[in-house]
This record gives structure tokens, sequence and C-alpha cells, in this order.
């Protein structure tokens, strides 16, 4: 068994995915975003009372996909709530992470929330975090099912941050972040 949910959040959408392995309920999130004050996957969380997420993938780096990864986090951290794998498109490093708190999105700051996730993982309670890049094998979710990736090539990468920095690796306006986003598909 292998049920999606779409929790649409006004532009883009939330998906909760939940299936059973060895009939245990497992659940999955891609993207976690606000609407109105909102976070769709926080309240389903909270209302279904897991105690693991499996994975937590942010397709990319736009405030309608990761605008409540910050909260979602938080309530991770207050109740011991474990993450066995977070996963985005791109190597994170210093410039990336500034990079997101510029521009148009400055008030959303993708970038504290990445630090805040990359504080949890030090501390043991996301157990992975890494790109999902080129070469990552994938996610079995069960014996049926693999989620797969679709995701930059290192081209785009560095067409990305060539826009982002300027010869002298000085911050500039960050361009559209989805040039680098990926694409998830279930395989089975």
């Amino acid at each position: 068994m292998v049920d999606i949910t779409f929790k649409y959040v006004g532009n883009g959408d939330s998906i909760i995915i939940e299936y059973l392995v060895n009939d245990s309920k497992k659940i999955g999130v891609i993207d976690v975003c606000t609407n109105a004050g909102n976070n769709a996957v926080l309240s389903h969380i909270k209302k279904e009372q897991y105690s693991k997420i499996e994975f937590l993938i942010i397709s990319h780096f736009h405030h309608d996909h990761c605008s409540g990864l910050k909260a979602l986090l938080k309530y991770c951290e207050d109740n011991k709530i474990e993450i066995g794998f977070f996963g985005f498109p791109i190597l994170l490093d210093k410039r990336i992470i500034r990079s997101l708190k510029i521009g148009k999105q400055k008030k959303h700051d993708v970038g504290s929330a990445f630090k805040y996730a990359y504080d949890l993982y030090k501390a043991d309670l996301i157990h992975e975090m890494k790109d999902v890049g080129l070469g990552h094998e994938g996610i079995n979710l069960n014996n049926k099912y693999t989620l797969k990736f679709i995701s930059p090539a290192i081209d785009e990468l560095n067409r990305y941050t060539a826009k982002v920095f300027d010869k002298g690796l000085k911050l500039k306006d960050s361009p559209n972040h989805n040039i680098v986003a990926i694409s998830t598909v279930i395989e089975s």
C-alpha cells in the first residue's frame, strides 16, 4: 500500500507519501509549504502522531516549496521525531545557503531553515542529509516501490552559481532558484 496525498498550499503542493513496511505505517514528505499561515504537512503529522519521518525531500528552494520547513523541524526537535533522510537538489555549501537569503525571497530566509536542519543532523535527529543529485540510488519504500530523483547535472549547478556570484565570489541577487529543482518519480 502506498497513499500519496497532495496538500494544496496555493502555489505548488506539499506531498505526503504514506506506506506500509511489514504492517508498520511509514511517512515521507516532499516539500513543506505554508498557505495563509497553515502548514498542512505539520498539521497532518501532528494529527497522525508520527514518531518518525522516513524521508523529507525539498524539490527546490522557492518559499512555496519550503516555507514550512523551519516550523516542521522545530516540531520534530521539540517532540523528538526523527527524520531518517533529508534530501535536496544540490550539495549545499555556505555560498549556496547565503544566496537563498537575498533577493525577493529575503523575508522567507530559506537559508536559516537549512542551517537549522544541519544543526539537527549534527545532533543526530536527522540521520542522513545529502543532495539527491546524479548518482543517488533513490529511496526504497518497500519491496514494491522506490522513489527516484531526476536532478540537475553539474553544468546546471555551475550556471546557477555563476548567476549568484560575480567573478570575485561576491553575492549578487539570486536568480530563479528552480534552476536546480529536482523531480521525484515512484518506480515499481
